[in-house]
């Protein structure tokens, strides 16, 4: 992803492209749980938005990446059971502002935990998401937010 410049972890496999609407490219990476089919997912999306984040001004993008976030956080919950969420907080994300959240929530009768962050830049928003499973490492989960966390945007 062009607009994006981040250092995968060692053992993310990917990436796996998808462009899951017209305005929206991602990329996917995963680690796997030995010997299972599943295991922790790092996700970057981004999403043209044009005209409604043109000419935004700059103190009013951390507002408009927790409002994007939230948009996004709800897609997830969508697909969860027992789904339950933090309250957004603020952060400088690649120097820009931005917003996190954490999550939990059940799919297929596993329990799940995430953490999504979103940034403006320029007309683009971007979310940056890790995901993984009750039985998923710890250290998974960690490196993959030190990497979101590093990240830089072009």
């Amino acid at each position: 992803m062009d607009l994006v410049k981040i250092m995968i972890p060692p053992g993310f496999d990917g990436p796996q492209k998808a462009n899951p609407a017209p305005c929206a490219n991602t990329e996917v990476y995963l680690r796997r749980i030995p010997n299972k089919n599943r295991g922790t997912l790092l996700q970057i999306t981004s999403y043209e938005m044009g005209t409604r984040l043109a000419n935004v001004p700059e103190e009013e993008l951390g507002n408009r990446a927790e409002h994007h976030l939230l948009e996004f956080l709800a897609a997830i919950e969508l697909k969860r059971t027992s789904f339950n969420a933090s309250t957004p907080t603020r952060l400088l994300l690649g120097g820009l502002p931005a917003a996190c959240v954490e999550w939990t929530g059940d799919t297929d009768n596993r329990q799940m935990s995430g953490v999504m962050y979103c940034a403006i830049v320029g007309t683009v928003a971007v979310t940056l998401h890790t995901q993984g499973y009750s039985d998923s490492p710890e250290r998974d989960r960690s490196e993959a937010i030190s990497a979101i966390e590093a990240v830089t945007f072009r």
